[in-house]
């Protein structure tokens, strides 16, 4: 984390600006600007935080969506220094939670924490994930954030046959299990950062055991897998057991996305990651870890 004095975050409007200069202290910043010749441009971004979606390692207990924190519409930018790195977590691959994502903004880096693994005793995460095991399911919001980036998994079945509780997601906590149904994965939660609403970072539908295993038990919407893996930043399925042995399951990749005003013009590298222009204002999509320039 830098240290730095007398930086306030503000909104931007449409009619912002970028910013070529800042009252700081701020030793990397003043490095950059003293080996370059000038100091290197900021802007301000509202965003969208997805982290990487919790996976599943051959387990009835599912994983939970990535964390997912927002600030938009309306809500307090961020300042971004040309250049800086954007992190897109990725999913947990199997008996793994899910990678945070990290934008690493002038005064402080921002996060959101990855998903909880899916196990007999599911791990907590940005939502938890869902236990096969006769426990209470992983807790969500694990940064600790004062608005919740995601919520509990579900409790695994009570008489021991294995269903899993559904995983937790970004808009609601996974389901119980019970003697005859695996559990539900949490709802995931939309946002329109990127002109058109998408939702992001779903809880995984609980498995089970052979016959016990219930096909109707759904993943969160918002990538959240049922008995498959996770995509959008939403937690892995719980694995079924019959017909065919179990197999691990990966949680959804997670998403950043940062948005200014359309007269600020931004580069993104590398290419799988892209910027739109039609909503009005600028959009860099972050589809994995990359750069960002303006």
């Amino acid at each position: 984390m830098r240290d730095v004095d007398n930086l306030t975050l503000i909104t931007p409007g449409k009619g912002s600006k970028n910013k070529q200069s800042i009252k700081t202290k701020s030793f990397g910043y003043q490095i950059l600007g003293f080996g370059s010749g000038g100091a290197a441009a900021i802007a301000e971004f509202t965003y969208l935080l997805v982290a990487g979606g919790g996976g599943n390692s051959t387990s009835p207990g599912p994983g939970g969506g990535g964390g997912f924190r927002t600030t938009y519409p309306g809500g307090t930018a961020i300042e971004v220094q040309s250049g800086s790195t954007i992190t897109v977590g990725t999913g947990g691959a199997g008996d793994a939670n899910g990678n945070d994502s990290t934008i690493a903004g002038v005064a402080a880096e921002v996060s959101s924490t990855g998903g909880g693994r899916g196990a007999p005793a599911a791990s907590p995460g940005g939502s938890g994930g869902g236990t096969s095991g006769n426990g209470a399911g992983g807790t969500g919001n694990a940064g600790g954030y004062p608005v919740s980036e995601g919520n509990p998994g579900g409790h695994g079945a009570p008489n021991g046959r294995g269903q899993g509780g559904g995983g937790g997601g970004a808009g609601g906590s996974g389901t119980a299990a019970n003697t005859s149904n695996a559990g539900s994965g949490g709802g995931g939660s939309s946002n329109s950062i990127t002109g058109s609403p998408v939702a992001f970072s779903g809880g995984g539908a609980g498995g089970g055991h052979g016959a016990q295993f219930s096909p109707g038990s759904p993943g969160g919407s918002g990538g959240g897998g049922a008995d498959g893996n996770g995509s959008n930043g939403g937690g892995a399925g719980g694995t079924k057991g019959a017909p065919s042995p179990p197999a691990s399951r990966t949680g959804g990749d997670g998403r950043v996305v940062l948005r200014c005003p359309s007269d600020t013009t931004l580069t993104v590298a590398p290419g799988s990651n892209t910027v739109e222009t039609g909503t009005g204002d600028s959009v860099a999509i972050f589809n994995v870890t990359g750069t960002i320039s303006f």
